[in-house]
């Protein structure tokens, strides 16, 4: 046995270091082989696993299928993925999925731990209409009471399913909230909501919903109702409203955020006095010949935290492309594609309208900008690995996400879909040169995940925190059990490997453990057996009479390795295998324990097991 185990004898003592890319989800249309393989996927999910570059390599398997699982038919089209949140939920993650393809909303929850979402793991939460929906297109989160909620957005696109904003929650614990009562209706335009507008009241008329978000520290949700390019918008559009709910009654509603001057409601502040540049568009319909005049600032996310860690940062960016049919000019001359705007509520009056609240966080317009209260926004320089060093981004962006503190803009091109991340290093809340990295781009001919007809088609980008999620596991890595407690976050600790497959001579691999407590100690053991501990004590054990109470214990412990979390919670340890054909076919069986204050008397919880086989 110790021959057997001797090549883990060179795992050091040290702090856990995770790469920098977080865990990223595209979200795709035209996805509809329905037969969980690799080929034209729902959601591909993008890791930089493999070699940790800080990059995703589309060619290897740090781009792979999420969700495989395909319930829309629509018509021959297949999933319309166009949104996705998580949740923690009884000890684990919970992806809410948006499908507009047939009106779905899924519930997927990795429940084997193996970093892909199963066929038997994505089920249908509740659903909008029947067939050829068109919607939902938008949805968001949060946990009200112990309860996990759903608030789901519809347009007007289609009138045969519903319209408005519904809040869905499943409340006889069944795992969906298609009951009756389950899901139900907030409000829409016969809600005639009113607000106050710039000359009298202005009514909520209109249902083009297009993005909602919670903001769970001040139990809010906010949603932009979008409009049509036209010589005179109309007075609701363009604007996000910001609402508070209790048990299904809505019980305020305001203007949250106004990026327009078009509409009939008060812009914000800054834009209103010009410091703040107009973040409308103009162009010429070529039928018409008039001036056409739209807002498309509707991509939202939120950091919850993300100002001084006290307060959310909230995150805009638009739709705008110089190639695009519409331009992404204002009336100033200004373009606007590729910029994003920060906002902070620093006044805790539930919106963003007042002066000093938005700024120009990233501009990639190619062009300098009025930024609010930072001054004149400088444009911003990248290396972009087509075209070189640039200043703007080309094509526009179709998606926006924020994890770990970095935003990420999902840009196409109509040939090499790409990834940005962009990573305020010096903490001043605004992007400067040196800042952006380009994480990704689609290559030809397309990765089989993608339609092999439409490529990656991508609607929208997602992100999690990768300490929150196992990567998805390589050949030789297996994981079982369940180490039955959780932490103070509420999760229950997860195996992980990074670097590739476990074969010989394979030195970049990495024992890692997710979702553990910041700056605490944790072990790794090793053993021989997940059958028996010490030779007769039957596994798993309840680890209830040394007082790590509510944990099992899945592994024998011949080896244990001791290291210390990282800020994000989670730890690893570096496995480097000897190119040695006499170590094919070990196997091992591997399990975490990491500390918590709260947990038990013992102040530890374990993790589930991961049965290791070198190739």
């Amino acid at each position: 046995m110790r021959k057997a185990l001797a090549p883990l004898a060179v795992l050091p003592v040290l702090a856990a270091m995770l790469p920098a890319q977080g865990s990223l989800h595209m979200l795709l249309g035209f996805a509809g082989d329905n037969t969980n393989s690799v080929n034209s996927v729902p959601i591909a999910g993008m890791y930089d696993q493999v070699d940790r570059n800080g990059k995703t390599d589309p060619n290897t398997a740090e781009l792979f299928g999420f969700l495989r699982k395909v319930y829309s038919v629509n018509g021959g089209n297949g999933a319309f993925i166009y949104d996705e949140q998580h949740i923690i939920e009884n000890g684990d993650i919970s992806f809410y999925v948006a499908d507009a393809g047939d009106g779905y909303i899924l519930k997927c929850v990795d429940s084997n731990a193996n970093g892909i979402i199963e066929d038997s793991e994505a089920t249908i939460f509740t659903q909008f209409g029947t067939s050829r929906t068109f919607g939902p297109n938008t949805l968001s989160v949060v946990n009200v009471a112990g309860k996990v909620v759903v608030y789901t957005a519809l347009d007007s696109r289609n009138t045969s399913r519903p319209i408005g904003i519904y809040r869905s929650e499943d409340k006889n614990n069944d795992g969906d909230a298609s009951d009756a009562g389950e899901t139900v209706k907030l409000l829409d335009s016969a809600s005639a909501l009113t607000f106050p507008g710039k000359a009298g009241t202005v009514t909520l008329a209109r249902d083009d919903w297009q993005r909602i978000r919670t903001v769970p520290k001040f139990n809010r949700f906010f949603a932009f109702n979008n409009g049509s390019a036209s010589t005179a918008p109309a007075a609701d559009a363009f604007c996000y409203f910001g609402f508070e709910e209790a048990a299904g009654t809505l019980t305020k509603h305001s203007v949250f955020f106004n990026p327009s001057k078009l509409n009939g409601l008060p812009a914000n502040a800054d834009i209103t006095s010009g410091a703040l540049e107009d973040l409308d568009i103009t162009f010429i319909d070529q039928t018409t010949m008039q001036s056409n005049y739209f807002n498309g600032f509707l991509f939202a996310e939120v950091d919850e935290d993300g100002d001084r860690r006290t307060l959310p940062a909230y995150y805009f960016t638009n739709t705008y492309g110089a190639k695009r049919s519409f331009g992404s000019k204002n009336v100033a001359g200004k373009e606007l594609q590729g910029v994003v705007l920060r906002g902070v509520d620093k006044n805790l009056d539930g919106d963003l309208q007042d002066a000093g609240e938005v700024t120009v966080f990233f501009n990639g317009s190619g062009n300098d900008l009025k930024g609010g209260a930072i001054g004149t926004s400088k444009t911003v320089s990248w290396t972009d690995p087509t075209r070189g060093p640039v200043t703007t981004i080309e094509g526009f962006v179709t998606g926006l996400a924020e994890g770990e503190g970095v935003v990420y803009l999902l840009v196409e091109n109509g040939s090499r879909d790409g990834v940005m991340a962009l990573i305020d290093k010096n903490g001043n809340n605004v992007i400067e040169t040196g800042e952006v990295e380009v994480l990704y781009e689609t290559p030809s001919p397309f990765p089989p995940v993608f339609s092999s007809q439409f490529g990656p088609y991508s609607l929208e980008l997602h992100a999690i925190d990768r300490s929150l999620v196992v990567d998805p596991l390589p050949t030789g890595a297996v994981p079982f059990g369940t180490g039955k407690c959780t932490t103070l976050s509420g999760l229950r600790p997860l195996f992980s490997v990074a670097g590739g497959v476990p074969t010989i001579g394979n030195q970049n691999l990495l024992l890692e453990m997710k979702r553990g407590n910041p700056n605490v100690a944790s072990l790794l053991f090793v053993g021989a057996s997940k059958s028996l501990l010490l030779g007769t004590i039957p596994l798993p054990f309840a680890l209830d009479p040394i007082g790590v109470v509510g944990c099992n214990q899945l592994v024998s412990n011949e080896l244990i390795f001791a290291t210390l979390n990282g800020a994000s919670g989670a730890a690893s340890l570096p496995l480097p295998l000897p190119n040695d054909p006499k170590l094919k076919g070990l196997k091992l069986f591997m399990q975490w324990w990491s500390q918590d204050s709260q947990a038990n008397p013992a102040q530890w919880v374990t993790s589930n097991g991961l049965e290791f086989t070198v190739q």
